[in-house]
């Protein structure tokens, strides 16, 4: 397996944690970072964007979160 498979693993497996106030994780040059995220990245009106596109894509009529709310 490579890098980026055994390092995704050990995230899913909970073998790699998070520092305290980091919820994004990137692969930089083979190791693995907790970098602050993007503008793009909290941008509200990009992700209300892209859950409709993915509820559309899905087929959840409304694109308010199909059901999925609670999680």
């Amino acid at each position: 397996m490579d890098v980026a498979g055994r390092t995704l693993a050990g995230l899913a497996l909970r073998r790699h944690r998070a520092p305290s106030g980091r919820v994004y994780a990137a692969l930089r040059r083979g190791a693995l970072t907790w970098p602050d995220p993007s503008e793009l990245a909290l941008d509200d009106d990009v992700m209300a964007r892209l859950w409709a596109d993915s509820a559309r894509l899905a087929g959840v009529p409304d694109g308010t979160g199909g059901g999925l709310e609670g999680y």
